[in-house]
């Protein structure tokens, strides 16, 4: 069976924002300690993953020589990094919740599905992908997913009694080529594509990654230090001022973006629909308040602890406010259906 329409034919492999989204937001409300709100966002995750992860087997398995023929669009395969970082914050907070046995396997699937997304992009994209690409943020969620992998790697490592190696290899590879490559595409993107962010028209939630990709890389960083057990004060230090430097960009750059948003709110030209743009801010708004959670608690700045819980009551709000569009969505359609008959 064939699946045509317009709707099936355009729905982005991004699509699984929406899990990294309500997967990080859930952690951040189990690490503040309001525990029922965050076992009722990783119940919705984890259905809202399987529904996605049926829905796109069978969307490859139904287009699978046309996939294998043709060039792919560079904007599917970088936006199919969000399935290997929705994968591994879903696994991350439900391992939190005693399923440990959902850590190896979801590890496999992380590191095939990079290799794999990897190799599409080296040989089976269109060359020149700067040169077309008009979302740069896409060039980020490589390394969100790297960052996400290297998380789930390194509590599975630290939790067991008889720590795995290849689980330490695995998180300290991960996370520090997904450093360098934020330290390098970060700024190269902000320099690059600098024309976007003059027009705020162009402007919608996924650009709100430049702050949770630092938020993302500081509290992971907390991570790597507590996973090498540092002594070295020199390595120690430079961890630090990465993570602190990390954190302080995730926090300014969300105040030019917040007032962006507002002001389009204000116009009217910003719309509470579903859209992925909308999952887009989600995430971001969760990795804020695990970065102000962790750093608040490792450098004892206890102020930084009321950013963690605005944060995340921001995410949940966007959250509710695409139930609200996907429910508005769909009696719009069963009305429309109802008219047309």
């Amino acid at each position: 069976m064939k699946l045509r329409g317009k709707a099936v034919n355009s729905f982005p492999t991004s699509s699984f924002s929406s899990v990294m989204g309500m997967g990080i937001v859930s952690d951040a409300f189990f690490q503040l300690g309001i525990t029922v709100l965050s076992n009722i966002l990783v119940i919705m995750d984890t259905v809202l993953y399987l529904a996605l992860v049926c829905f796109f087997l069978f969307l490859l398995s139904d287009r699978l020589k046309e996939i294998i023929n043709k060039k792919l669009d560079h904007i599917s395969v970088l936006g199919s990094f969000s399935f290997v970082a929705g994968t591994a914050v879903l696994v991350t907070r439900l391992s939190e919740s005693g399923f440990f046995f959902l850590d190896i396997p979801a590890l496999v699937v992380c590191v095939v599905s990079i290799i794999l997304l990897v190799v599409l992009l080296i040989f089976r994209v269109d060359h020149g992908i700067f040169s077309r690409l008009d979302k740069p943020y896409l060039i980020l969620i490589p390394f969100i997913a790297l960052f996400s992998t290297s998380v789930l790697s390194a509590q599975s490592f630290l939790k067991l009694d008889v720590p795995r190696q290849y689980l330490f290899q695995i998180s300290i590879s991960t996370w520090f080529l997904a450093l360098a490559g934020t330290l390098i595409f970060l700024p190269y993107t902000l320099f690059r594509y600098r024309k976007n962010f003059r027009h705020p028209e162009t402007i919608d939630g996924f650009y709100m990654i430049y702050s949770g990709i630092a938020s993302l890389l500081s509290f992971s960083g907390l991570t790597m230090v507590e996973l090498f057990k540092l002594s070295n004060i020199f390595l120690l230090s430079f961890l630090r001022v990465i993570i602190i430097m990390a954190y302080g960009w995730a926090v300014i750059s969300t105040a030019p973006l917040f007032y962006i948003y507002a002001r389009k709110l204000k116009e009217g030209s910003l719309k509470p629909r579903h859209k992925v743009s909308i999952w887009g801010s989600v995430f971001p708004m969760g990795v804020d308040s695990m970065g102000s959670f962790f750093v608040s608690s490792y450098f004892h700045l206890y102020q930084l602890i009321y950013l963690a819980y605005a944060y995340a009551f921001i995410g949940l709000t966007l959250i509710l406010v695409d139930i609200i569009g996907i429910v508005s969505l769909i009696r719009n359609k069963d009305l429309a259906i109802e008219n047309s008959g």
